[in-house]
């Protein structure tokens, strides 16, 4: 009897653990907090907003125009290219023109979506590419994303 005792103790004390780890995500690294970020040039604003959802960071991203006069972009896919960890920015997406007025933005994609990486810092990298009139754009703005 004292070994049944034993055996119900030791299943008891596991369990217990089993259910306070899953609870507590099994050490599963969120971001300390969501963040938004902007980068300017010229006419233009990069708007970045990173955010946890479902146990993944959602970056969303647009691009706004503040010029007075209407103008057309091109671009390729993705408009604004988003990496963590390193610059690792890829254009290969059709060709797209977008008209653009004071105060439009433009957000192509849909949320870029990244799993919830180590815990750690690790650096957001973003890229908006287009052109307008002929003329390369850029516009680079990196954020530090801290998971704990």
């Amino acid at each position: 009897m004292n070994i049944k005792k034993l055996i119900l103790s030791v299943v008891s004390i596991m369990a217990i653990v089993i259910l306070i780890s899953s609870w507590n995500g099994f050490g599963r690294a969120s971001l300390v907090a969501n963040q938004m970020g902007k980068a300017k040039f010229g006419d233009f604003i990069l708007h970045i907003r990173v955010e946890e959802v479902n146990e993944e960071i959602k970056v969303f991203r647009s691009l706004q125009y503040m010029g007075e006069d209407p103008i057309e972009i091109k671009h390729q896919t993705p408009l604004i290219s988003i990496s963590l960890g390193r610059r690792n920015h890829d254009f290969t997406g059709s060709n797209v023109k977008e008209e653009m007025k004071h105060g439009d933005s433009y957000y192509p994609q849909k949320a870029k979506i990244i799993t919830i990486p180590k815990k750690g810092k690790y650096t957001l990298y973003c890229l908006a590419s287009f052109q307008v009139e002929g003329k390369d754009k850029k516009i680079e703005h990196s954020e530090e994303l801290i998971f704990q």
